[in-house]
């Protein structure tokens, strides 16, 4: 069963989280087994990130949630 506890991350832990390293480990305690949640401006800095960096079609749609 799916844990019920949520967390809202900001944009810098969601970064840190999905390029893994040092600073990942020290927030993944705190997201572990958690409904995890990022607000719709969080979502347009990854993307305007993503578009200022030149990820190509792929890796700018990698960051679509399922």
């Amino acid at each position: 069963m799916a844990s019920t506890e949520r967390v809202l991350i900001d944009t810098d832990v969601a970064s840190y989280l999905m390029k893994g390293g040092e600073n990942a480990l020290r927030y993944e305690p705190f997201v572990a087994g958690k409904f995890v949640a990022v607000s719709f401006v969080t979502v347009g800095e990854m993307y305007i990130g993503a578009h200022l960096r030149g990820w190509g079609s792929r890796r700018y749609n990698s960051l679509e949630v399922h």
